[in-house]
């Protein structure tokens, strides 16, 4: 039997990234193989970085109080989410002894017969540069293939463009998500095609049966998602729960959010 390994972000505490890799690896596994998630945990994805990455995004970076005071919220923060995301990673995903690092992920493959890059932003930058392990630099050639990888911006950025033709030259075959990747890469000489997001590649009876397995509320609620602190999210919120009649459940990685939230339950 076919053993297949899935290189893919998906300890970053974010529901995007856990969902993509539970349907990518049950949608390998429908069709045989054994397929596990390769349980890189880098340390980008720990919490006191993950909390040193919003904040170069944050408002709060332009004084040291202000600094000081955004790390200390939003460090446990980001914590209390790694730990409860880690609990359904380890519950709903395959996972492989977790790996640190390129040499880790070498010992890892060993007895893998294919690992598949992708899906998510897996080459887009992290910290502000792209990670190696993620092109799975330096792992065998025979091994390597890609599916709906993205690079974020739809492309690499000028001064990446030689290290991607290098980490992605000797791949079997290519998969990347957008059209503009694909074009950006043909411009580089590589070949690629585009192939949606694994999510999509189950139907609304697969997703329905899934959620069935998660505790379920009683009632009627508008479910909001809110990646970021935008100017008058809250009192559109507001209109939207006052005008149907239902209240509001939102789900969110910012503390500050969950601090300043009056009309709605922070999950």
């Amino acid at each position: 039997m076919k053993t297949v390994g899935i290189l893919t972000r998906h300890v970053y505490p974010n529901y995007g990234s856990l969902l993509q890799a539970h349907a990518l690896q049950s949608a390998i596994s429908s069709f045989g193989p054994q397929c596990n998630v390769i349980d890189y945990y880098p340390m980008t994805d720990h919490p006191m970085r993950l909390a040193s990455s919003r904040l170069r995004e944050s408002r709060m970076r332009d004084s040291p109080i202000k600094r000081a005071a955004y790390l200390a919220i939003q460090t446990p923060n980001m914590a209390g989410m790694s730990v409860r995301f880690r609990g359904f990673q380890r519950t709903h995903l395959s996972l492989t002894e977790t790996c640190a690092d390129a040499d880790s992920i070498t010992d890892a493959i060993k007895e893998i017969d294919v690992v598949v890059a992708g899906s998510d932003q897996i080459w887009n930058s992290v910290h502000g540069q792209l990670d190696p392990v993620y092109f799975l630099s330096g792992q065998p050639s025979e091994k390597k293939f890609s599916y709906a990888a993205s690079f974020g911006s739809g492309s690499p950025s000028a001064t990446d463009s030689e290290r991607v033709v290098h980490w992605l030259g000797d791949y079997r075959k290519v998969s990347v998500r957008e059209p503009s990747a694909q074009s950006s890469l043909t411009s580089i000489g590589i070949e690629s095609r585009v192939d949606i997001d694994p999510v999509l590649l189950h139907n609304q009876d697969y997703w329905t049966e899934f959620s069935a397995a998660q505790p379920q509320a009683r009632s009627k609620y508008i479910l909001v998602y809110q990646l970021h602190n935008t100017p008058d999210f809250n009192q559109r919120l507001k209109l939207i729960s006052e005008r149907h009649g239902l209240p509001v459940r939102r789900v969110t990685p910012d503390a500050k959010i969950f601090l300043t939230s009056v009309h709605s339950t922070t999950l």
